[in-house]
C-alpha cells in the first residue's frame, strides 16, 4: 500500500509487507486501492485471474451478537450526519445467519438511517418483504350502482385509498393490480355490470365482470382483475354501471388492489 503518511510530516512508517500492520487513522487525499491502481474512491479488485465461480472481493465482519445491526451508509454534507441510505445485516443465528435490510430515511434533519427504516429485507430464509408497498383492500358498496364509495376497510397501506370518495389514488408512478368483484343485488332479469375506471373513465375498452341476467336467480357472482399502468396522481375507482351490487353486508363485493412495480 506504501507509506501510511507523507514523510513531510516526519512518519516514516511502511505497511507494503505482508503480516505488516498499523493503528490509528489514516488519511488520504487521494484514490485508495486494493488489489491494483484506483481509478474511484474506494477501488477493489481480484487478480484478474477469470477463474470463474463464486468470488468475493470485499468482506465486512462486524462484531455482533444475535439481534443485533451493523452495515453501510451512505450520504452527503458532513462527516458524521446525514446519512439516510444504508444496507443492514442483522445477525440471527451462528455462522453468518442473518437478515438483509435496505433501508432509506426521507428524513430532511440531521437524523442518520438505521435498521428501523427498512423498506425492503430479505430474511435469512429468502423470502422478500416491503413492508412500504402501497395495497388497500375494500368492502360492501355503499351505492348499488354507479361510482361506489365502500362501508368497509381491511386494509389501507400508506393510506392512498380516500374512504369518502372511493378513490385509490397512485403515490408513484408504476404497475399496479385491482381486482373488482360481487353478486348482485338481488332476484333480478337485470344483467350487473362492474367495472374499474382510470381518471374517471372505464379501463380497456370498457372491460367488465358481467353478473347474467336472464336466469333471475340471487347470487351471480364473481370477480375480474386489471393491470394497469399509473402516473403519479392518477386514481383508480369501482364502478356498477348496470343492474345492482350487494350493499347489505361485506363479504361479498369487494374492491381491491396494490403496486407490483
Amino acid at each position: 500500500m506504501g507509506r501510511s503518511k507523507d514523510l513531510a510530516t516526519g512518519e516514516t512508517r511502511f505497511v507494503n509487507t505482508t503480516g505488516d500492520t498499523m493503528s490509528g487513522d489514516l488519511t488520504t487525499t487521494g484514490n485508495v486501492g486494493i488489489g491494483g491502481d484506483p481509478v474511484k474512491d474506494f477501488h477493489v479488485r481480484d487478480d484478474n485471474s477469470f477463474g470463474g465461480g463464486t468470488r468475493i472481493v470485499a468482506a465486512f465482519s462486524p462484531s455482533i451478537t444475535n439481534g443485533q445491526d451493523a452495515g453501510l451508509a451512505f450520504g452527503t454534507y458532513s462527516p458524521d450526519d446525514y446519512w439516510k441510505q444504508g444496507i443492514f445485516w442483522e445477525r440471527t443465528g451462528s455462522y453468518g445467519l442473518g437478515h438483509l435490510h435496505f433501508a432509506n430515511r426521507g428524513s430532511a434533519d440531521t437524523t442518520t438511517v438505521s435498521k428501523a427504516d427498512a423498506k425492503m429485507t430479505i430474511n435469512s430464509n429468502g423470502t422478500v418483504t416491503i413492508p412500504n408497498q402501497p395495497a388497500f383492500d375494500v368492502a360492501q358498496p355503499n351505492q348499488s350502482s354507479g361510482d361506489h364509495t365502500w362501508g368497509q376497510t381491511h386494509l389501507n397501506r400508506g393510506n392512498h385509498y380516500n374512504s369518502s370518495n372511493g378513490r385509490f389514488t397512485a403515490p408513484v408512478a408504476g404497475v399496479y393490480i385491482f381486482f373488482h368483484g360481487g353478486i348482485k343485488g338481488a332476484n333480478s332479469t337485470t344483467t350487473s355490470r362492474l367495472y374499474v375506471k382510470k381518471n374517471g373513465s372505464r379501463l380497456y375498452s370498457q372491460r367488465h365482470l358481467r353478473l347474467d341476467g336472464s336466469t333471475n336467480q340471487y347470487g351471480e357472482n364473481g370477480s375480474l382483475q386489471w393491470i394497469v399502468e399509473l402516473a403519479v396522481n392518477d386514481y383508480i375507482q369501482a364502478e356498477t354501471g348496470a343492474g345492482t351490487a350487494y350493499t347489505s353486508t361485506g363479504e361479498y363485493n369487494v374492491f381491491s388492489g396494490y403496486l407490483i412495480g
